[in-house]
């Protein structure tokens, strides 16, 4: 990828003529992530605005009067598949018609939104097995907002997944400032690098973990867990702790499939996390997925997990 970024950079240096004294390119980006790969590639060529930002929810978010104004002088907003995209998305293109809109999940490959495991599979009408016999109650089983049926865009908690984005970002900026494109593919180059050097860090840590397979109540780690060989199980509760019978067949559940870990975030009721983690006997991770130091929270995690699934220390 390295020499096609090369390749592309001489391109466009030789195709367009530079230009003097360009302002920053106005980059809009969903998540906190994303603007760490913004800001790797661009450096001080742009100036990067998250939409939802820390403490808020990609799922139920809505856009600030002052957001708003900030997308109408956007040169460029860098979608990732969060929920409120395809709500407020055409809005943004309406408000500015001129804005590159640049799909960073468009290079990688899909994950559909089921998961590896999940007691949803167990309810009547999804397939018998042994838990059909058991007379369930729903409060575990609540509808989520990305569904079943749809494709898990969790893409930026993988690095392998987000490398396949670099490109598209150096592309698009070089497009936006064609006289920095070798800047944009040498930043590119950098970081893919270092996207590499991560995985690898990572892969170390979980080499000759005792379990592979983890606990979420929020599905989310589907790309994190086929970057590592891992396996998320995932069982959808809203934020609700789980009834009796729920219980019951969350015990079963974790039994059968050697569960040990529970992956946690923001959105997970904690009572619920604690009372489940209980009932199993597993130990608790309590993630970031939306942290703006990427990098940073992806290692502190991963150090967490690989000790919480037996990995040698």
């Amino acid at each position: 990828m390295r020499a096609a970024l090369a390749f592309f950079a001489l391109f466009s240096a030789l195709l367009f003529p530079a230009t003097a004294g360009a302002a920053p390119i106005a980059v809009t980006v969903s998540i906190p992530p994303q603007k760490y790969f913004v800001e790797q590639i661009g450096g001080s060529d742009v100036t990067v605005t998250v939409m939802a930002a820390k403490g808020q929810d990609p799922h139920s978010y809505e856009p600030t009067a002052a957001q708003m104004e900030s997308i109408a002088r956007a040169e460029m907003y860098c979608t990732i598949g969060v929920p409120f995209e395809t709500q407020w998305v055409p809005k943004f293109r309406s408000l500015n018609p001129s804005m590159r809109v640049v799909d960073l999940l468009g290079a990688i490959p899909r994950i559909e939104g089921k998961p590896d495991l999940a007691l949803r599979d167990t309810l009547p009408g999804k397939g018998r097995n042994r838990h059909d016999e058991h007379d369930h109650d729903h409060d575990a089983h609540g509808g989520h907002h990305h569904g079943l049926d749809t494709d898990d865009p969790h893409a930026w908690l993988s690095p392998d997944d987000m490398a396949k984005a670099v490109p598209v970002i150096v592309a698009a900026l070089a497009e936006k400032r064609p006289d920095r494109a070798a800047a944009f593919a040498e930043r590119g180059a950098a970081l893919d690098k270092n996207l590499a050097d991560l995985s690898a860090r990572i892969r170390a840590m979980l080499a000759g973990a005792k379990t592979r397979t983890f606990l979420t109540f929020h599905q989310s780690w589907a790309h994190y867990a086929r970057n590592f060989g891992l396996r998320e199980a995932s069982v959808e509760l809203e934020g609700r702790e789980p009834g009796p019978k729920s219980m019951a067949m969350l015990m079963d559940f974790a039994k059968a499939n050697n569960i040990k870990v529970i992956v946690a975030d923001s959105m997970t009721g904690r009572s619920a996390v604690e009372a489940i983690a209980n009932n199993i006997g597993a130990s608790v991770i309590h993630a970031t997925p939306l942290a703006e130091d990427w990098p940073g929270a992806l290692l502190e995690f991963s150090g967490k997990l690989a000790a919480a699934l037996g990995a040698p220390q």
